[in-house]
Formats: C-alpha cells, sequence, structure tokens
C-alpha cells in the first residue's frame, strides 16, 4: 500500500492508498492500520488528496475521536471489569475459603474471585462468565422466540476473538460470545434480535434490517455502542494473572 501525508487545517495526516477491484467509488475507512483511502480499480489515477480534502472534517472529527478512545484506554484501570454494562472492581483472594473451594461473589461494586491453591483465577472468572453469559441468553431468547416466531435448537457460548454472534439457520445453531454479558443489557439483546432475523434474512439487506428494527428500534444506538465500548468488553487478565 502507498503511504501519503496531507496538511488538513494545520495538521499533518499520514494516510495509505488502497486499489480496491470491488469498491465502485472513491471512499474512506479508519482501521487499526490508520487512515486509508480507497480507489477502485478505475480511479487507480483519482487524486486522493481531493477525497480527503472533501471529507476533511470527517476525517479530523475520526482523528480526535480515535486520540481520546487512546487516552481512555490508557487510563482503564487493570483491575476493571464490566458486568452487564456497570463497571467492577475485581478482587482476588488467594486464601483458602468454604473447604478450598473457588468461586465467584457479584456485590453492587465489585466481583470477588476467591482462587485458592494457586488456581488461575482468570479461568475461575471466566466459567463464571459464561455461566451467566449462557443464563441472560437463555433468557433473551425465550422472550424474543416467541415474539419473532422462531425457534433454535443449539445455544452455543464460546470465546469468540472477531465475532459477538453468529448463526446456522439450517441447523438452528446460535452462537454467541461469553463477553457480551459484560455489555449492557441492552446491546446483548440486540445481538439475539439481529442472530434470530438472520432465520428469515440470511443476507444484510434492507428486508434484514427492517426486522431488526421491528423488534429492536434503537439497534443503531446498541451497534454503535459495541463499536464505541467494545474494547471494555474483556477480562482483567493482567491483574489476574
Amino acid at each position: 500500500m502507498d503511504k501519503r501525508s496531507i496538511i488538513l487545517e494545520g495538521q499533518s495526516v499520514d494516510y495509505h492508498v488502497r486499489v480496491s477491484t470491488r469498491a465502485r467509488r472513491p471512499g474512506l475507512l479508519f482501521g487499526d492500520g490508520g487512515l486509508e483511502v480507497v480507489l477502485p480499480r478505475h480511479f487507480a489515477h483519482y487524486n486522493p488528496e481531493s477525497v480527503l480534502s472533501r471529507f476533511q472534517g470527517w476525517v479530523l472529527r475520526q482523528i480526535e475521536r480515535r486520540r481520546d478512545l487512546h487516552e481512555e484506554r490508557r487510563g482503564w484501570p487493570t483491575h476493571r471489569l464490566l458486568v452487564r454494562g456497570v463497571a467492577k472492581d475485581v478482587r482476588l483472594i488467594e486464601e483458602p475459603l468454604f473447604d478450598g473451594f473457588s468461586f465467584v461473589t457479584e456485590r453492587p461494586g465489585n466481583v470477588t474471585v476467591n482462587a485458592p491453591h494457586g488456581e488461575k483465577a482468570a479461568a475461575i472468572l471466566t466459567e463464571w462468565l459464561m455461566a451467566e453469559a449462557e443464563k441472560d441468553l437463555r433468557a433473551r431468547l425465550a422472550v424474543r422466540c416467541e415474539q419473532m416466531n422462531e425457534t433454535f435448537t443449539r445455544l452455543r457460548i464460546a470465546d469468540q476473538r472477531s465475532l459477538w454472534g453468529s448463526c446456522a439457520p439450517a441447523r438452528g445453531t446460535l452462537s454467541f460470545n461469553f463477553r457480551l454479558v459484560l455489555a449492557p443489557p441492552s446491546a446483548l439483546d440486540y445481538l439475539v434480535v439481529h442472530e434470530l432475523a438472520h432465520f428469515s434474512f440470511r443476507r444484510h439487506g434492507p428486508r434484514f434490517w427492517a426486522r431488526v428494527e421491528r423488534f429492536r428500534p434503537d439497534y443503531v444506538l446498541q451497534r454503535a455502542w459495541l463499536r464505541e465500548h467494545g474494547w471494555k468488553l474483556r477480562l482483567p487478565t493482567e491483574y489476574l494473572r
């Protein structure tokens, strides 16, 4: 990819250019690699600076947002954990209690992990969260399946690296990331509606989104929350090591 820079309102902005055989028109993307100008193959000789100048307001807002997000991530405590959208402090107790059993206790302000005998606290917390996720998901599925007139045969809770949820309509299988239990219940509910909508419409077309909106009118807000705050849905593994 061709790496370049441009001055926008006195600020130097690095970007790179990618020629795409699938793109129909010039566009802009912000990814892990930074700002990207995507040009269709028949626009390969198009001046990317004209695209950046046209949308410089959007570009500068995105840069500011990403800078704020970076600062927020740096300031996020290593012992902090979201549970159903509520921030809690994680406490680790390694002394044997109650005959040495390992367990997790949730209170309004904290989550306590009892991990005696050198057991891995992260594994104990993960097991507890997966059980909580299954409980919450089954409760929402019971409601949404009735409302949407859908059925499923198998629910799978997993540690998916890049997906919040997926489905195999032909087999009636639903798969969800256990970390959804860390998100607000409204975001989890949106993902349930989203995956059940795929039982009727496989692709993300207008009819699919209309069905999602029918049962979750604020789905755009839920998607935005996951996009903006999804990085918070993680375990404090550094603290629990």
